[in-house]
């Protein structure tokens, strides 16, 4: 799949105005309705950047808070998720929840990083009302009904029970990666801070039962993963094989490329890919989150972003996928060299900012003009990498602007 049928946070990305520039020629894109739950999807989306941003844990908590009252039970065990609708027009919804999870997990860090009164109360909302409504929702991914017409597959991964399937995969598994070895990991520690043995969920040794489970699913994930996607013939992610039933690496992708005449997959990399590099939990070692940056700097870098081949405008460039890029870089650094290689990526998008501060950056540009809509998440992304990267101001000045 194309990174660039996906955009935002979540599904298939809408191009905005009713007509954009690709290219030189005028395309008239779709407006679909906003997929339910959208809204939602980018509040949890949201979370993290804003979070970073304004390193205010209080009203992060308040969000959470106000998204809580917005969970509904479902399935047998009642498990509390988000989507859109309410009561019988309820509908849950993948990413929302992945996103959810996601957020959970970066304001569970933050408040235990630091030990004072404040930050401890924030670490206990976390322990006592979030962390167990991400443990119902990855069980209910693993569940046979699965949220939102997406369950967890043999291999592990996540995969929609509709075969058209409208959902970004790589994106869809980088989250849910993150949602099983993150969640897992979460209950493991309170329970080894809790000195617990057998019973209440724990396991004897002060092991965690579910923590437990959701490593060995996170095990299983990341040999079917490497198996279904890492090629070795280009050193990144290439897409499976025609209709995803089989995997194009190794010796299999060489004769893939053979038969189609197409030398490196069919296109630039997906975009996709650097969500692995980002996010705290990855399937891929550093070595080979680094292997992925390296492509993607050779092959499919723009001045303003990562290029992707996006399915009506054609070849974009998106801040988004720089920012997460360069957000990776900075968080696998091992050296001097390797920083000042992750400031430079971050250094790129110092020519949105002030579009961020103001009118907001839009999800795509081409010949340095921007197509479509501006984007939140992207506009955030921007701003909280420039701000991790040196505090925004720095940087600018130091590029001169």
């Amino acid at each position: 799949m194309a990174a660039g049928k996906s955009g935002g946070a979540g599904k298939g990305k809408r191009t905005g105005p009713a007509s954009a520039r690709a290219g030189g020629r005028e395309v008239k894109a779709k407006s679909p309705e906003k997929p339910v739950g959208q809204d939602l999807l980018l509040r949890c989306a949201l979370i993290p950047p804003q979070m970073r941003l304004q390193g205010n844990l209080a009203a992060t908590q308040a969000e959470f808070e106000a998204i809580l009252a917005l969970a509904q039970p479902i399935g047998a065990a009642g498990a509390r998720v988000l989507g859109g609708g309410s009561g019988k027009t309820f509908k849950p919804e993948a990413m929302t929840n992945l996103w959810f999870v996601r957020a959970v997990q970066e304001f569970a860090r933050a408040a235990g990083a630091v030990h004072d009164e404040a930050h401890a109360t924030h670490a206990e909302f976390a322990k006592t009302a979030l962390l167990p409504m991400c443990k119902g929702i990855v069980q209910e991914f693993i569940s046979e009904q699965g949220i939102g017409g997406v369950r967890m597959d043999d291999g592990g991964m996540l995969a929609e029970t509709d075969k058209a399937g409208t959902l970004p995969p790589l994106r869809l598994n980088a989250l849910w990666y993150g949602a099983l070895e993150g969640t897992g990991a979460a209950f493991r520690a309170i329970s080894w801070a809790a000195g617990k043995g057998t019973g209440g969920g724990g396991a004897p040794g002060g092991r965690d039962a579910v923590g437990d489970h959701f490593e060995r699913l996170a095990g299983r994930f990341r040999r079917a993963f490497a198996k279904a996607y890492w090629c070795d013939k280009h050193d990144r992610i290439c897409p499976p094989a025609s209709g995803g039933n089989a995997a194009r690496h190794g010796g299999e992708a060489a004769r893939a490329d053979a038969a189609t005449g197409s030398p490196d997959h069919g296109g630039v990399p997906d975009a996709e890919q650097v969500l692995l590099t980002m996010l705290p939990a990855s399937p891929l070692p550093v070595t080979k989150q680094k292997q992925i940056r390296h492509q993607i700097q050779a092959k499919a870098m723009g001045s303003l972003g990562v290029i992707i081949e996006h399915p009506v405008l054609g070849l974009v460039e998106s801040p988004l996928h720089l920012a997460w890029m360069a957000q990776g870089a900075m968080a696998t650094a091992e050296s001097t060299a390797e920083r000042d290689q992750a400031l430079a990526l971050a250094r790129k998008l110092t020519a949105l900012w002030q579009q961020a501060k103001t009118t907001g950056v839009h999800a795509f540009y081409q010949h340095g003009q921007p197509v479509g809509e501006v984007d939140p998440l992207t506009t955030a992304e921007v701003l909280a990498t420039l701000h991790q990267a040196g505090q925004g101001n720095r940087i600018i000045e130091s590029s001169g602007r």
